[in-house]
């Protein structure tokens, strides 16, 4: 007998999935034959997508720069050749790992506006990688019952055409007006405000909050203590403390 792939496909994602997350789709399933709805919130960068392809790929392009790669050879042959690496958070890290010498802080400035100007677009959130099981652990769940919410820190003047795209792209569940989707309306916001203000609309549901931030994560568990938190523990800011032990902590979407 020949055996369906998708089923075959599923089961092996079943199997590799830490079985905190298979739980928590069984919960789901559960509370929607009970007639309960849950709503799993999502955050996006360091969450559901590696974004050191992102990084490597702005700085790459910096590499090639007329002026710079002229005045400055050695800073732009390492530029040049850089690869992504999963704990790789903004530009510091990533060219620290490489001997990256800081001697020109006005080539520096330079360097960091380009990467500011470039990061925050819609160009360029396309380079962005999903993290191995994401897209399909975020599709199961809604198989399961659960209404998708995805809330990030992006800002829609820069980066909403760019994350709509990403997402399907990608097979992430959007909605077909993307009313799922929220991101800050403006630069001006910070992103522990935003999402906060976000979850006061939120308290009548039962709620899971995936996130990689811990500054987020401990706005939320002050505020809102009933929210189900999954500290995504990939990489984050390294501002701040960490969340408490108590909190459910996973390294990746696949064991």
């Amino acid at each position: 007998m020949k055996l369906d792939q998708s089923l075959v496909n599923e089961n092996d994602m079943h199997h590799r999935r830490p079985e905190i997350l298979n739980k928590i789709i069984a919960e789901v399933k559960t509370k929607a034959v009970e007639g309960k709805t849950v709503r799993a919130v999502f955050d996006l960068d360091s969450t559901l997508f590696d974004v050191s392809p992102r990084i490597t790929q702005i700085l790459r392009e910096f590499s090639t720069h007329p002026q710079y790669s002229l005045s400055h050879p050695e800073e732009s042959a390492i530029l040049a050749g850089l690869t992504p690496h999963p704990q790789d958070y903004g530009v510091k890290r990533t060219l620290d790992r490489y001997g990256f010498p800081w001697r020109d802080m006005e080539f520096i400035k330079t360097l960091v506006d380009f990467w500011k100007l470039k990061f925050f677009s819609n160009d360029y959130l396309l380079y962005d990688k999903p993290y191995e099981g994401a897209a399909e652990f975020v599709s199961d769940l809604k198989n399961a019952g659960a209404e998708i919410y995805y809330l990030t820190g992006r800002d829609v003047p820069r980066m909403l055409k760019g994350t709509i795209a990403s997402l399907r792209k990608f097979g992430f569940p959007l909605t077909p007006s993307e009313d799922n989707l929220f991101l800050k309306p403006h630069t001006g916001i910070g992103d522990v405000e935003f999402k906060k203000n976000h979850f006061q609309s939120f308290h009548q549901e039962e709620i899971l909050f995936f996130e990689n931030e811990p500054a987020n994560i401990l706005t939320v568990l002050e505020n809102f203590p009933l929210v189900k938190i999954i500290f995504v523990d990939t990489v984050h800011s390294g501002s701040g403390e960490l969340p408490p032990e108590h909190i459910i902590k996973i390294s990746g979407w696949i064991s």
